[in-house]
């Protein structure tokens, strides 16, 4: 009878065992966050971001919608749908034409781009 009872109590404090370490996990994968601030530092304001994993032929839609960001200003914005991935192209277009492209950057560990008309950098 305490086989039986121990077995049980093993299978129990097992199966919970398990369930945590799947929560736990699940949660550190999901954990990541994809948003980034973008900063206009050039001459025009920002008409257009465009932000694609970096497996994605094309650039999606322009995801500051009926927006802009001004020349001094910055506007945080995410990828729709990350789909598991960290690292993406970012597209910004410009009032005047322009479009400065960051390729393949890690959006689990950037939080800012800084960008122009002539190029970026991020922080």
């Amino acid at each position: 009878m305490i086989t039986t009872l121990a077995k049980i109590a093993f299978t129990r404090t097992a199966s919970a065992l398990v369930v945590a370490a799947s929560l736990f996990s699940a949660g550190t994968a999901s954990a990541h966050q994809r948003w980034v601030d973008i900063s206009n530092v050039g001459s025009s304001e920002i008409v257009g971001v465009y932000i694609s994993n970096i497996d994605k032929q094309n650039w999606g839609r322009n995801l500051l919608g009926s927006y802009s960001i001004d020349v001094g200003y910055e506007m945080t914005v995410d990828p729709r749908r990350p789909e598991g991935y960290c690292r993406f192209d970012v597209l910004m277009e410009f009032a005047d034409g322009s479009q400065t492209i960051a390729w393949d950057q890690n959006l689990c560990e950037l939080t800012d781009v800084v960008v122009s008309e002539s190029g970026y950098y991020t922080i």
